[in-house]
């Protein structure tokens, strides 16, 4: 081992593990505020599909089942992309919304077919599937599932 003798060359060798160490710590950080909060659920939507179709029933309303995972960049692109959007927000008005995690719950999602992320799906209240769409969309484009599932023509 060699002492630190002072000059330039030592001193920035000597404050690169602390630097490289620090930067570890901050991407494990951002890493964690990403995908270990559990999923990309969108703020002030259920995890409960049973209860999502109770609240349905009793409110006469479809229930809009976004699968997903917080590993999955899609669904973290819909989160901060498609459901803000404020023509959505009142599309989804008409809907109980209800994220499901599949890696929390993934019986749900096997019950459900989920072969992919996300997948996106409009059930009645007893569970009956009214639409199944398997992958991502833009706002214009789950405007239009809204709109048609609403009003199957």
């Amino acid at each position: 081992m060699t002492e630190n003798d002072g000059s330039p060359l030592t001193e920035k060798r000597s404050r690169r593990p602390g630097a490289v160490l620090a930067l570890l710590v901050l991407a494990m950080m951002v890493l964690y505020l990403m995908v270990g909060r559990g999923g990309a659920k969108p703020e002030g939507w259920l995890t409960d599909l049973d209860q999502a179709k109770r609240q349905a029933k009793a409110s006469k309303k479809l229930v809009f089942v976004e699968f997903g995972a917080g590993w999955c960049s899609p669904c973290w692109q819909m989160k901060r992309e498609v459901f803000p959007d404020p023509q959505v927000q009142e599309a989804l008005a008409d809907f109980i919304s209800v994220h499901i995690d599949v890696d929390a719950q993934p019986e749900v999602a096997n019950r459900h077919g989920v072969e992919m992320l996300p997948t996106l799906v409009v059930l009645d209240h007893q569970g009956t599937v009214r639409a199944h769409w398997p992958g991502g969309m833009s706002a214009a484009e789950l405007l239009r599932f809204l709109n048609h599932v609403r009003r199957p023509e």
